[in-house]
């Protein structure tokens, strides 16, 4: 297998991961980038929390980006709003062709002797095996790390390992689980 190689390499299409290929576009226009995301779409964090009320606990105006500014009247914005700006800046920068989406980053290597990173990758849907070199590259990954998603309330389907089913005081039965690893 032959990796492809780009200059620049960013682990994750989150908040931070396409504010980061936001920079480096315009400060380097000629330099070749990738951006790795586990995912299937942009927006880390914000993309993979969809629950009723999720929000920012930090106000837009610090948390955002000082390129694009956030003009809504909501300061701690709310968590579909802030996906759809992150989705917006990855368009008006000309990104969504940059991401390379349902990767798990499996290893990355330093050399000293290349001066380069291979990052070992695989694409979860087929199982295929890819590989990316690179000159420098940026771990945007996020805070969490999905491990497993649990939905649903009275389903039957496996579950992860630390998942108890418990009965809410209306009576209803629901799973709970860390549905991510820590770092």
């Amino acid at each position: 297998m032959s990796a492809q190689h780009y200059d620049i390499v960013i682990i994750g299409a989150g908040l931070s991961g396409i504010g980061t290929a936001c920079h480096i576009a315009r400060q380097f226009p000629n330099k070749s980038m990738a951006i790795i995301e586990r995912r299937e779409k942009v927006g880390g964090t914000w993309d993979l929390f969809r629950y009723p009320g999720i929000r920012s606990d930090s106000d837009m105006a610090s948390f955002g980006f000082e390129f694009k500014p956030w003009y809504s009247e909501k300061v701690l914005a709310k968590g579909g709003d802030i996906r759809e700006y992150v989705a917006e800046t990855a368009r008006e920068f000309g990104l969504y062709d940059k991401v390379q989406y349902g990767l798990k980053l499996d290893n990355a290597d330093w050399s000293s002797n290349e001066q380069q990173w291979t990052l070992y990758t695989q694409h979860e849907a087929s199982g295929e095996s890819r590989e990316f070199t690179c000159g420098f590259m940026v771990n945007c990954a996020g805070y969490y790390t999905t491990m497993t998603m649990v939905t649903g309330h009275t389903s039957t389907e496996k579950r992860a390992s630390r998942a108890r089913l418990f009965t809410r005081s209306n009576g209803r039965k629901s799973w709970i689980t860390a549905a991510r690893r820590w770092w």
